[in-house]
């Protein structure tokens, strides 16, 4: 039984040392430890470095007196382990710092560099995450970066083979089946044309009208005249439409949701 508390006492103790350091959300770089009274912070173009402790204020509030290099130090007023209220920059003897503060007086032997220590909102430069947060942070970041980076190689490629393809161009079209209904002997005519950027399809089709696009780069094969677009103007969701130049022949597939409207046509130039 004594060995059972004895591990659940390490536990926790190993997980309040683990958890009293806070990193600034805005720069990672930056942190307060509660354990080790050590703290790395820079507010506009002030920096300081250094360690402090804590005591308690004429207001009943916990307050950070940190000691820098240079005789430059900070006088911190927290907002929890969250964030700050406001702080002052003092120049002086870091021990009347800590003489003026004890005694509640004003700054006579210091010098103040600067002072919001009587804000009553908490100071939007500073944010802090557990090192469980900041490690989070920075997975999700990564996976952002790495899923932009595979998104530009995406990008890059469909360019790259829509510029070998030959398909940017203008294409007058005559329709020979639409939705099932055949327009073979009708005169049915359209364009279609199609840019670094989308496909636009326009038919003498009342239904149709005019839609236009943008591609969907990682579900197109410009190589094999096979492109996909998301409508950007038009009834559908998205569409794939297929261009075969040397037969002089097409086919258009709108879709959204389940549903899907099948069109083929005629390249005439």
């Amino acid at each position: 039984m004594m060995t059972k508390y004895l591990i659940i006492l390490f536990t926790l103790t190993s997980f309040w040392g683990y958890s009293q350091q806070y990193y600034n959300e805005s720069n990672f770089e930056e942190f307060i430890n509660y354990s080790s009274k050590t703290l790395k912070l820079s507010y506009q173009s002030n920096k300081i470095e250094g360690t402090f402790i804590e005591l308690e204020g004429k207001d009943y509030r916990n307050y950070l007196l940190v000691k820098g290099e240079n005789n430059l130090h900070w006088v911190i007023k927290p907002y929890g382990m969250t964030s700050i209220y406001g702080l002052e920059i003092l120049k002086g003897d870091f021990d009347e710092v800590v003489n003026e503060f004890k005694k509640g007086k004003s700054h006579k032997k210091v010098e103040v560099l600067f002072s919001n220590i009587t804000n009553q909102t908490s100071m939007n430069e500073f944010n802090f995450v557990s090192k469980t947060i900041m490690e989070m942070i920075l997975e999700s970041k990564k996976r952002e970066e790495e899923q932009f980076e595979k998104e530009n190689v995406v990008e890059q490629r469909f360019q790259d083979e829509l510029k070998k393809s030959g398909l940017v161009g203008t294409y007058k079209i005559k329709i020979l089946t639409h939705s099932n209904i055949d327009y073979k002997s009708l005169n049915t005519f359209g364009k279609i044309t199609v840019t670094e950027i989308g496909v636009t399809i326009e038919t003498e089709i009342p239904s149709m009208g005019i839609i236009r696009s943008v591609y969907m780069d990682g579900f197109s094969n410009p190589l094999e005249g096979s492109l996909t677009c998301t409508v950007s103007k038009g009834s559908r969701d998205f569409f794939s439409i297929r261009l075969n130049k040397k037969e002089g022949v097409g086919g258009l597939t709108e879709m959204s949701g389940k549903s899907s409207t099948t069109t083929t046509f005629l390249i005439i130039n």
